[in-house]
């Protein structure tokens, strides 16, 4: 029998109760999904009894419309900013930042510092300080939601839009109506310029989940299903899978070292193992032993191991059909070494001491990342509501698995990206902004410094002008007029 003996770390909520404050300066405080008495920032404590009053919603941060009493004024008599005369300035706050699903490190230029990230709501940014400060980039009229980035080999850089609403499916109701659609994929060749591809003007590039590149051909993962480009993003083509294809839904997309390729539809995982794209070949059958299982999944995400092509690693979230496992959970996570023709459970699901996805309840459908360390193929990083780190301690059993954040990065990880110039920084998308480590996990720090990205739902003031706001996954937050951080590098 497998050594099912896994060296768990404690799962530490971050987000309790009370209130902490998150700069040196002063400048803003949040006050926690569930405070405490005593706890909540001068002038906030009748407002947060009024709003528990009227029935709040706490884990969704959603007021019940209809215990509120309503001004009666129709939507359409109030005039738009533009007939007002209205010029806005930005309040911050400026070290507190929102939903961020995707970066990417320049390769254009070797030392690792310029650095390129996508927030849900708050458009593209660029860093030349590796994220110690960050500067806006201009994308036309529009202020994109990015939900995906990639580069490629010749610094072409990639950039996709739209959050799909399945990933909320089940939870947070609320937020799918307020999701702004995609506008396309947008292309850089300078870093400095991004245009939409006229190609994906149409209704289908609403939804971008995934962008992923294998030499001079572009992947995107999105609800028309897996699409490709072999001319920079001027024409696509869409992926003919077998005779009994999948859904149309391509959940994710990725690529290994020597142009093996990658494509998970729902419970399906489908693998070109020499990069053709009319050689995928069905890779989760439910049969046998060392298959991957098909019921009870709702998604797979992969990673390849850059430092060897035949090694894959797939992440099973459950779908809550199957007793043992709740919507959301881990199912299991699986390693390949010849490219998906076999395959092996190196952490199994349903455990209530080992399920990276839980906090209030099982968001692996929503935040789910895993990516393989550069130089060993035998090591893991996987971002649930925190990091952990899978290595692999014997031939036969489980891998060892220990969590390695408790919450200093943000929360929900979207995205671990390890840095080429030094095999000890990561970086980390997350809920929260952006987060990096630079001692192999040792310590922790967060880039949010003029990433003003953070999502706000509602705010309101009190007469001093003080302003409270509702921060969509990141509960309240109190700004009080003493000014924001000042623009320096650490």
């Amino acid at each position: 029998m497998k050594n099912r003996n896994l060296l768990i770390g404690l799962l530490v909520l971050v987000f309790g109760s009370g209130l902490f404050a998150l700069t040196t300066s002063g400048t803003f405080r949040q006050v926690a999904h569930f405070p405490g008495s005593g706890l909540i920032a001068e002038g906030v404590a009748e407002g947060w009894e009024y709003i528990s009053q009227i029935g709040n919603h706490e884990t969704a941060d959603q007021v019940i419309q209809a215990n509120v009493s309503r001004t009666g004024r129709p939507e359409g008599d109030l005039k738009s900013s533009d007939a007002l005369g209205l010029n806005w300035l930005s309040m911050g706050p400026d070290n507190f930042s929102g939903r961020t699903r995707s970066l990417i490190i320049d390769n254009r230029e070797s030392s690792g510092s310029t650095l390129y990230v996508g927030s849900v709501a708050g458009g593209l940014w660029k860093s030349t300080t590796r994220g110690q400060t960050w500067d806006y980039v201009e994308t036309g009229d529009v202020v994109l939601n990015v939900s995906a980035m990639a580069q490629a080999s010749n610094g072409d850089i990639y950039v996709g839009t739209g959050e799909s609403t399945d990933l909320f499916e089940g939870f947070y109701p609320y937020i799918i109506d307020r999701l702004p659609k995609g506008q396309g994929i947008f292309k850089s060749s300078d870093g400095v310029n991004f245009s939409k591809l006229a190609s994906t003007a149409d209704g289908s590039w609403i939804y971008i989940k995934k962008i992923a590149i294998s030499g001079n051909t572009i992947f995107a993962a999105n609800m028309g299903g897996l699409v490709y480009s072999a001319d920079g993003g001027t024409s696509w083509n869409s992926v003919e899978i077998g005779v009994d294809p999948p859904a149309s839904n391509c959940d994710d997309v990725s690529v290994g070292p020597d142009g093996a390729i990658a494509a998970s539809y729902g419970s399906q995982l489908y693998i070109s193992s020499n990069g053709d794209v009319n050689n995928f070949v069905l890779r989760s059958t439910g049969t046998g032993l060392d298959s991957l299982p098909t019921v009870g999944v709702a998604k797979i995400k992969t990673a390849f191991a850059p430092s060897d092509g035949s090694t894959i690693y797939a992440v099973l979230i459950a779908d809550g059909s199957v007793s043992g496992f709740d919507r959301g959970s881990l199912q299991g996570i699986y390693v390949s070494r010849d490219k998906g023709l076999t395959w092996k459970v190196v952490a199994p699901g349903g455990s209530a001491l080992f399920n990276p996805f839980l906090y209030d309840i099982n968001y692996g459908k929503y935040s789910c990342s895993i990516v393989v360390n550069p130089a060993n193929p035998d090591l893991v990083y996987l971002g649930g509501i925190n990091v952990w780190e899978g290595r692999k301690i014997s031939e036969t059993g489980f891998y060892q698995w220990q969590q390695k954040t408790v919450g200093e990065i943000g929360v929900s990880i979207h995205t671990i990206l390890p840095d080429p110039s030094n095999s000890q920084r990561f970086y980390f998308a997350t809920d929260n902004g952006v987060g990096t480590t630079e001692d192999n996990f040792a310590t922790f720090k967060r880039l949010n410094r003029n990433y003003n990205s953070s999502m706000f739902n509602t705010v309101a003031f009190d007469d001093k002008g003080n302003t409270l706001g509702s921060l969509a996954g990141s509960g309240l937050l109190y700004l009080d007029k003493k000014g924001n951080t000042l623009k320096q590098v650490n």
